[in-house]
């Protein structure tokens, strides 16, 4: 059933009107439960560099392989794409908990997807996330 806000709350419905709501907020608070227990990891194009973000897209882990470049420009590219490439990863797991936790919500389950890809353009350089890039310092 498809959450469709009541045009009038009267003493008739009410009783149906909390209840619609509730169930909302419940599944509001599953769907946030799943986003923040996301971990999503993105390596570098060489695979040298791996990052791993929370469910709030924020870096819990680097890890560097023993052939991670050691001049600061290659290592500081390959952690940016690194992070980018996890981010990337971390929205896509955000769409799909939108997708399976809110089907009968679109309002809801669209503000979700939209808002993540909104953090996600604000947060990396979409030329990270192309396989091939491996041309840049």
């Amino acid at each position: 059933m498809s959450y469709t806000p009541p045009t009038q709350v009267t003493a008739d419905n009410l009783d149906q009107v909390a209840e619609d709501y509730r169930r909302r907020a419940e599944n509001a608070d599953l769907a946030a439960d799943r986003v923040l227990a996301i971990r999503a990891v993105g390596r570098s194009a060489q695979g040298l560099v791996e990052v791993t973000v929370d469910g709030s897209a924020v870096v819990v882990d680097i890890e560097f392989s023993a052939g991670a470049p050691s001049s600061h420009a290659a290592l500081g590219f390959a952690l940016k794409q690194a992070h980018d490439r996890a981010v990337a990863e971390w929205n896509r797991q955000v769409k799909a908990i939108a997708e399976e936790t809110l089907p009968d919500d679109p309002q809801l389950r669209d503000h979700m997807a939209s808002q993540s890809d909104a953090d996600l353009l604000a947060h990396i350089d979409p030329a990270n996330l192309d396989d091939d890039d491996e041309s840049r310092p």
